[in-house]
């Protein structure tokens, strides 16, 4: 009887005890982080990217001038009677002292190939007719020149719309007619240029030439040294 009753009271407190597990909620724990059925989906974030800009250019027309891979076409205006690089001049002299008419074409180019460093060349072609005394009894001769030359330069910004552009000139000039012969001179330009505008400039500076060799027939003859005010008016190609 007492071991019925026991065995009893031990089954009824055990049915209560599972009952009561049963009717208490879940409290299972929660991991942080763990997206639950429910929660939308984020979106995958991406690590933020930086973008490097190119180093800004100088400002001004004058910064723009003399970057790598521009080519520069010019053209030197003397300050005096003479035929550069393109030209016709006709002159006379009064009092049966003759006349003279020189043709001139000298094109030439520069490169810059590295920044402010610029190379360039030139070829030309000049023919001089010369006629002295009266008509009937004037004689006449003819002096053509072929011209092939090299330089280097190197442009210094100074300002928005300012840089100096100096150059040195080497020029081998074949001479035929009225005696053969060659000169060889060598010419430094250091002109200051304006840059109104990108793509063109104009300025004006000190020139310095000097032949180098002047042989005519064979012969060394006389040097000329001259200096003096060149001006410049150009463009260049490129950015």
């Amino acid at each position: 009887m007492t071991k019925r009753l026991l065995v009893a009271l031990a089954m009824i407190l055990g049915l209560s005890t599972v009952a009561r597990a049963q009717g208490e909620p879940s409290t299972l724990p929660t991991t942080p982080g763990v997206r639950g059925q429910d929660e939308p989906a984020r979106p995958p974030t991406t690590p933020a990217t930086t973008q490097t800009s190119p180093p800004p250019k100088p400002p001004g027309a004058a910064g723009e001038f003399g970057n790598a891979g521009q080519v520069v076409i010019a053209v030197d205006v003397p300050f005096q009677q003479e035929a550069s690089q393109f030209g016709l001049v006709r002159s006379s002299i009064s009092m049966g002292g003759g006349t003279s008419t020189i043709v001139v074409m000298r094109p030439s180019a520069d490169w810059f190939i590295t920044p402010h460093v610029s190379l360039g060349g030139l070829i030309g072609y000049a023919r001089g007719d010369v006629a002295f005394g009266d008509a009937g009894v004037s004689s006449e001769s003819s002096v053509t020149e072929l011209m092939v030359g090299v330089r280097a330069g190197y442009d210094v910004r100074m300002s928005d719309l300012v840089s100096l552009w100096g150059r040195i000139e080497l020029i081998y000039a074949h001479i035929s007619g009225g005696g053969s012969g060659y000169d060889l001179p060598v010419i430094v330009n250091v002109p200051v240029l304006f840059h109104p505008a990108p793509h063109f400039f104009l300025g004006a500076g000190p020139v310095f030439s000097r032949d180098l060799i002047t042989r005519v027939g064979g012969n060394d003859v006389a040097k000329t040294t001259n200096y003096g005010l060149q001006g410049i008016i150009g463009g260049y190609l490129g950015d």
